[in-house]
């Protein structure tokens, strides 16, 4: 317990021990855009004598959108692995998760959504070979869930250009914002300037930066171009999504496609759902998420099945980051006797910016499936970066 209590004691110290003139958290502009294409990758491999021991591999591909305007919201997250070990049976596999949301009123309140979500392993079982497996959702919500991304990059071009001795002191909040608001528009710009898109959404922001009166001189010197453009791309240090905010559903499942057809439909099931995010400070981010369900049966609330998980992530400097997080899927059964059965998975692991878009993961891993032995590892993953 005292070791939470140091934990809280510095997130706090941390989040308050900040003297610029905006926080991430002042990014209230409802309209957001984000997306990001990742691939990475891990081959192990051993040898003991002349035989060898170990030679597998996975390759993943990731890709994740996310939307947000005043009356309407969605996103979408994929992610395509294959896996296997040489000389043996190789798998491939994908995940697939979106849902919209469409609110009630220009708020953060209530809102109805509808969500889809998809899975697919190739494998072969009693001669049948697995086909994806899908389901629906949809219901009623509260909240909101927002990228700040553009107000982090905001204030972080705002730290280097002090830091350079490029401007004076910190830009005001309204510029500030300003900036962010540009930041958010980089498809616009995509789109309306090709390949000089970068350079027109520099000049930009740093219109602003004179504008805001804080520069030494009415024109940035290409030193002043070059701060702006790192954070922007992301080159000599990572490029990090920030989130803040959460929202609670309640919703009716229904899985309509099963992983074999040897598998019955399973009934309908009401849902619960919540995830909340927070920026604790530039470096610090915190997501929690959790669901539960129970089925619209004769088993309802008689069957629980759900999942929670924490993750936490603290940049030590622009190229070194620190990961962990927990995660528990858990089912519970209350009928003649009580039954609870949970799987649990810790890790924790350091990302390390090794060139523009390319980075090195290592990361340590402990699992507790209910009724098996603990299971320790390691993995040593090389990202890369496209979008």
């Amino acid at each position: 317990m005292k070791i939470l209590k140091y934990f809280f004691i510095l997130l706090f110290v941390t989040s308050v021990a900040y003297s610029q003139n905006v926080k991430i958290t002042d990014y209230k502009v409802p309209v957001s855009n984000a997306r990001k294409l990742l691939l990475s990758g891990f081959h192990n491999w051993s040898q003991t004598g002349d035989s060898v021991t170990t030679n597998e591999f996975r390759l993943d591909g990731t890709y994740t959108q996310f939307y947000s305007s005043l009356p309407f919201a969605w996103n979408l997250d994929i992610n395509a692995f294959t896996s296997g070990k040489f000389a043996d049976t190789v798998r491939v596999g994908y995940n697939l998760a979106t849902d919209v949301r469409k609110y009630f009123a220009n708020t953060t309140g209530f809102f109805g959504f509808a969500a889809l979500n998809s899975n697919y392993l190739r494998k072969r079982t009693d001669s049948i070979e697995d086909r994806p497996s899908a389901s629906v959702i949809g219901g009623l919500g509260y909240g909101r869930f927002l990228d700040a991304t553009p107000m982090f990059k905001a204030i972080r071009i705002d730290q280097e250009l002090r830091r350079s001795g490029i401007t004076t002191k910190y830009m005001p909040k309204k510029t500030m914002i300003r900036i962010a608001e540009i930041i958010d528009k980089e498809d616009e710009f995509r789109d309306r300037f090709k390949d000089i898109s970068e350079a027109k959404l520099i000049e930009a922001i740093m219109k602003e930066v004179v504008n805001s009166g804080v520069s030494k001189s009415k024109d940035l010197s290409a030193f002043g171009y070059f701060r702006v453009r790192q954070v922007i791309t992301g080159t000599n240090q990572f490029a990090i999504n920030r989130f803040y905010g959460g929202d609670v559903r309640v919703g009716v499942g229904y899985e309509f496609l099963t992983r074999n057809k040897l598998l019955k439909t399973p009934p309908a099931t009401l849902n619960l759902l919540g995830r909340y995010s927070y920026p604790i400070d530039l470096r610090q981010q915190i997501n929690v998420s959790a669901a539960a369900n129970t089925p619209l049966d004769s088993m309802g609330f008689k069957l629980f099945e759900g999942q929670g998980s924490v993750d936490y992530s603290f940049t030590l400097t622009n190229n070194i980051q620190f990961v962990t997080g927990y995660t528990a899927n858990f089912r519970r059964v209350s009928d003649f006797r009580d039954i609870s059965v949970a799987d649990q998975t810790a890790f924790a692991g350091f990302r390390f910016y090794l060139e523009n878009y390319i980075s090195l993961a290592l990361t340590g891993s402990y699992d507790k499936p209910h009724g098996e032995r603990k299971r320790l590892a390691s993995n040593v993953s090389l990202i890369y970066t496209i979008f």
